[in-house]
């Protein structure tokens, strides 16, 4: 019974310690921008786009294959709209290598919710 107790102990322990230094994948990051070019093969299989964020920077996005959708957030193909219409995007991504070799892959795309501007009275 010593030893049960021990490894029961053991592992609630890690799990109080290291909640989410075992379970955790690499961090994300967000940025919102517009959308200023989309480069894929044809208008459903997007390879890459460049967002033009408010500070200036201008950064390049990968996919590492689908993204989840629903709610707020949508699928790849609809980033030729949001280019087209100048609609703001928030992109969801992990930074993947570093250096010249460094790449920002999508991790989740959402359309930005602009609020309505005051009337004037």
């Amino acid at each position: 019974m010593t030893g049960r107790r021990a490894a029961l102990g053991l592992a609630l322990c890690l799990l109080v310690v290291l909640p989410g230094a075992a379970c955790s994948g690499p961090e994300t990051q967000t940025v919102d921008g517009l959308v200023v070019s989309v480069v894929g093969d044809s208008p459903v299989a997007i390879q890459s786009f460049e967002l033009h964020t408010a500070d200036g920077r201008t950064l390049t996005f990968t996919f590492d294959g689908p993204i989840p959708f629903g709610g707020n957030a949508f699928p790849g193909q609809h980033l030729r709209e949001h280019e087209a219409l100048a609609l703001p995007v928030r992109v969801t991504y992990r930074v993947d290598g570093s250096g010249p070799t460094e790449r920002l892959v999508v991790v989740r795309l959402e359309d930005v919710i602009l609020s309505p501007s005051p009337s004037a009275s």
